[in-house]
This record gives C-alpha cells, structure tokens and sequence, in this order.
C-alpha cells in the first residue's frame, strides 16, 4: 500500500501549530513519501491563526515538499485552509512533486487576510503538475514557477496582495528547459493588487528568449 503522511486535520484539534524552531530552518520538511495531505495547521502563527509568534526563520522554506508523487496542501473549506508565516524564503516550496493541488490557504498572512509573514517567494513549484486555487498570499513575490518539468500548471482565482516585486513570476534563466514542450501554465481569475513591479511577469529561457509561448 502507498505511504501517506497526514499532517493536520479538518477536525476541531487536529490542526498541528508550529512555532520557535531553534534550527532557524523550515519548520515542515516532507520528503520520499507516496503522499502528502496537509490540512488545518498554523505555521509560524498561534492558535487563532492571526498573532504572529515568536522566531521568525530567516532562511529556507517554512513548508518544504520534495521528492513525493502527490501532494495536497489544503483544500475546499475553511477547515482544510494551512496558514503558512513564519518568514524564510519560500513559504511553500514543492520540489520534485509528481502532482499537486495548493488549494484555500493563507501564505504570508494571517487568517484575517491582514497580518503579515512575509517570505521571499510565497509558493514555488519546480516540478510536476497542478492546481494553486483559492489561495491569498503575500510576500514579494507572491507565486514563483519556473516551468521546469514535463507537466501542466493551473494558477486559478488566487488573491495576491502587496507584492513588493511580482504578483506571479513565470520563468528563470537558470532553470527554464525550453525543449520540455510538455510544460504548459495557465493563468486565469486571479486578483492581483499594490504590486511594486508588475502583476504578471514573464521571464527568458536559458537563450535570453522571452517566454510567452507555454502561458496562457
């Protein structure tokens, strides 16, 4: 039988909260399983989902996936929503992730949709397909996908707020693989405000060439 790790609950007390984490690193790291469910948890906020807490990660991902083939982060209520803080670089990085679906939750901000946590990047998707739905983030780059593997991308009815930088950032010159024609990204519904460059960006490819043709 696959292994599944569940990680929180949709159930009143099955939601896990996380806070002072002496290592100063990510403060969920799932790797090699089958698959990953998390739901209900508070990282990086206490129990009301609103007051930050203490110790505040300087670096690293504050939720970090990697190397499973499904992974469900959230989901269509309320009760399945993570609220993902606690600063680091990402707050949710998916690496090497088969498939996936990021649905209802708050990253780098409370559950009020007010207060503030912000990472770098608040999620980053390098590989595998799926779905970001429903979700509200903030952070300087609000969704960061470099299109890198064979796979389908849906980034559907997300509110992303105060980006510093980029509301959605498409592209790296570093890790676009422009012969993978598999990959495939589409953008539609968001709202997307108060962001400081762009709401929307598009990067190159590894030949400085603009990337439009794999994004609708």
């Amino acid at each position: 039988m696959a292994d599944t790790l569940t990680i929180g609950g949709i159930l009143e007390g099955e939601g896990n909260v996380f806070l002072a984490n002496a290592a100063g690193k990510g403060w969920i790291n799932a790797t090699s399983s089958a698959t990953v469910e998390m739901y209900g948890n508070k990282i990086g906020f206490l129990a009301d989902g609103v007051t930050l807490g203490d110790n505040q990660i300087a670096s690293g991902a504050v939720v970090q996936i990697d190397t499973v083939q499904n992974a469900t982060i959230g989901g269509a209520t309320q009760a399945h929503a993570n609220i993902i803080g606690a600063g680091g670089n990402f707050g949710l990085n998916l690496n090497a992730v088969t498939n996936f679906t990021v649905e209802g939750n708050y990253i780098g901000v409370g559950s009020d949709g007010v207060t503030k946590s912000e990472s770098t990047v608040g999620i980053l998707p390098l590989t595998g397909a799926g779905t970001i739905l429903n979700n509200i983030i903030t952070g300087p780059i609000g969704i960061y996908t470099a299109l890198i593997a064979e796979g389908d991308l849906t980034i559907q009815n997300n509110t992303i707020f105060d980006a510093t930088l980029y509301g959605i950032l498409v592209g790296n010159s570093a890790l676009i693989d422009e012969t993978n024609t598999a990959s495939y990204a589409t953008i539609l519904g968001n709202s997307i405000s108060n962001s400081g460059q762009y709401g929307i960006a598009f990067g190159f490819d590894a030949n400085s060439d603009l990337l439009p043709d794999d994004v609708t």
